[in-house]
């Protein structure tokens, strides 16, 4: 056979993978009910700009399922979106109580949606799921990746990515242990899901996690998650915690040598086209 002829029938068959080898994702998208948050618009408009990150997506082989009280209005659709709405009440929040105790309602919330949302996950038959809280972006690149990876492996977990704090022109990167502060960074085979929760204190989602009973879950290679945080709604890094803390340092001396050694964790990031483009990043007004 003329080799001219041979060369592009190589070249597509290098291009082209084989689609019988790909994996089924699904993206779990837990979201608040409007009766906890503190701007229902503005969030809305954070839950857009994650679907438009998750649908940014190079490989098309996955699907998104957002679990919501109520369902947020947006001007953007996809076919890979599916609203399910539960059916159980949203968490009270006591005024006079506690952080920790409305966080423990709120937690409790976000794991029951997450475990509702891995039972309607079923229907695709996922061969690995990932939870993405609605207001983190994550990077295209993560499902090309791991359809080139062996499918018996336990997962992964994002160990680089960045912080961001909504308004800012620049992040900051952190090379390391990422799976630690944000909950949008752990890949999972779906018969393994039920070990990244724990019961006590609370039903609890570890992100944290990166030993299962398959094997431990390995890094991703490259930064593949953004972390919303003082953005009004983020109910850990809210703005009113992160002041907090910043006013904690500022006045107990003792506590600027940790501070300095968290900071050298980070390294600032400018937020240029490529970034914005992997991302699919743009600012909410």
């Amino acid at each position: 056979m003329d080799k001219l002829k041979i060369r592009p029938y190589i070249l597509r068959l290098y291009k082209e993978p084989n689609k019988q080898n790909l994996i089924m994702l699904c993206f779990i998208v837990p979201v608040k009910s409007k009766v906890v948050s503190n701007d229902w618009n503005q969030f809305e408009k954070l839950v857009e700009r994650t679907m438009k990150s998750l649908t940014n997506q190079i490989d098309d082989n996955y699907q998104i399922i957002v679990v919501c009280h109520e369902i947020p209005q947006m001007d953007f659709k996809h076919d890979k979106i599916e609203f399910v709405q539960v059916d159980f009440d949203p968490p009270k929040l006591d005024p006079n109580g506690t952080r920790d105790e409305n966080r423990e309602k709120k937690e409790l919330d976000k794991s029951y949606k997450i475990k509702h949302g891995v039972k309607i996950a079923e229907k695709y038959h996922p061969d690995f799921l990932m939870v993405v809280d609605s207001d983190d972006l994550i990077s295209n690149k993560i499902l090309s990746y791991v359809n080139k990876q062996d499918q018996s492996s336990p997962g992964w977990y994002v160990n680089k990515g960045y912080n961001y704090k909504e308004g800012a022109k620049y992040l900051f990167y952190k090379n390391k242990t990422f799976n630690h502060l944000c909950g949008s960074s752990i890949i999972i085979r779906k018969d393994l899901i039920d070990e990244l929760f724990v019961t006590e204190p609370w039903l609890w989602y570890m992100h944290e996690t990166m030993e299962t009973s398959a094997g431990n879950l390995q890094p991703l290679p490259f930064p593949a998650g953004v972390y919303s945080i003082a953005n009004g709604e983020n109910h850990f890094m809210s703005n009113n915690y992160t002041g907090t803390i910043i006013q904690r340092f500022l006045f107990d001396f003792s506590k600027y040598r940790q501070l300095f050694k968290k900071l050298a964790k980070y390294r600032i990031h400018p937020l240029n086209g490529k970034f914005k483009r992997t991302f699919n990043f743009y600012h909410i007004n």
